[in-house]
């Protein structure tokens, strides 16, 4: 893949005693991004010295074992905003009639239930479009 390539290349530049403003103006990235790799390459290389004289590993393990060191690491991501019980509690709450809640309409629009869905307590906060989301991967459908 061509991120790969892109930090092998840097690694490459470094090694052959480029710096890091000369790697990042002739492989046309960014400064931090050349130092990130750099480091991160060093903090891995002992390690994978130490694995290769023990293991005496094939290239192909190897490789394995350099690609997780020039890896993304982890993200874990924005923690879920709306549990899985408030989601299903904002469904069945599009399932009924918003005359049931004393509001004059034939049928929700958005804003309207996740008004709602906040005054019932199902939510603190939720923005109409989310409640879109929540309803289209539920399989069901807002105005």
């Amino acid at each position: 893949p061509a991120h790969y390539q892109k930090r092998v290349s840097i690694l490459l530049c470094i090694d052959e005693g480029l710096g890091v403003l000369a790697t990042s103006r002739q492989l046309r990235t960014s400064a931090p991004t050349v130092s990130k790799w750099s480091k991160r390459w060093l903090v891995g290389f002992e390690s994978l010295c130490a694995y290769e004289a023990k293991e005496s590993p094939s290239d192909s393990a190897l490789l394995v074992r350099m690609l997780e060191i020039l890896s993304d690491a982890p993200r874990t991501g924005a923690p879920a905003r709306i549990s899985l019980s408030d989601k299903e509690k904002l469904v069945a709450l599009a399932c009924q009639k918003p005359k049931d809640f004393g509001i004059p309409l034939t049928s929700w629009n958005r804003e309207m239930l996740a008004k709602v869905a906040v005054c019932e307590g199902i939510v603190e906060k939720i923005s109409g479009g989310y409640v879109s989301k929540i309803l289209k991967k539920s399989g069901g459908s807002s105005s």
